[in-house]
């Protein structure tokens, strides 16, 4: 389907960006590009069930991001400077072909990547009126539900706190030895894993 034919306010184009980086061995180096694209194609399939009459466009994830994990020789990763303008350019460049409306998507919750991501759509919208959101980090600073942190709670050495997300080297000191985020022994039932 050719974009120029499409009708630009009943498009909706997804973007998403998530960097290829390190999970401890339990998980492989692109979790975060695998997540973004389940996420992205299960939004969109629910939309398209809800919205009969808009056309949904999926690029490729882009596999960089901002993270400031050093150490771990899996980590293809942008400083926050960089990784702000890769987005704020892919969307201007979107922008440019006319498209009113632009999510932007991402599976990786490093505090300072949601924060380029965020702060690309709010460039791109003072351009272009507003066209793109970035609803990820609206959803990860939410409050951590009961049932999970119960789940955390044999782990609280080495768990980061809200509050000490955005300084790297407290991250790496508590992480140490573990791998990036993502804990193989909290797994259960609940999050759907025997």
């Amino acid at each position: 389907m050719e974009i120029e034919a499409l009708d630009r306010e009943r498009t909706v184009l997804f973007l998403g960006f998530a960097p290829i980086e390190e999970h401890g061995r339990h998980l492989p180096v692109g979790v975060d590009v695998y997540e973004t694209e389940y996420w992205i194609r299960q939004c969109v399939e629910r939309l398209e069930k809800e919205f009969e009459n808009h056309t949904f466009l999926l690029l490729p994830v882009i596999p960089y991001g901002y993270a400031d994990l050093r150490g771990f020789t899996e980590n293809i990763q942008l400083t926050q400077r960089v990784f702000y303008r890769l987005v704020s350019d892919t969307l201007k460049a979107v922008a440019n072909w006319g498209l009113r409306h632009i999510v932007a998507i991402s599976g990786h919750a490093d505090p300072k990547h949601l924060i380029a991501l965020e702060q690309a759509c709010e460039t791109v919208n003072k351009k272009y009126g507003d066209i793109a959101f970035a609803p990820m980090g609206a959803i990860f600073s939410g409050k951590v539900p009961d049932q999970i942190e119960n789940t955390l709670e044999p782990m609280q050495d080495i768990c980061v706190k809200d509050t000490e997300m955005i300084f790297p080297k407290k991250v790496m000191k508590k992480t140490a030895g573990y791998g990036h985020l993502g804990y193989p022994r909290a797994a259960q039932k609940l999050w759907g894993i025997d």
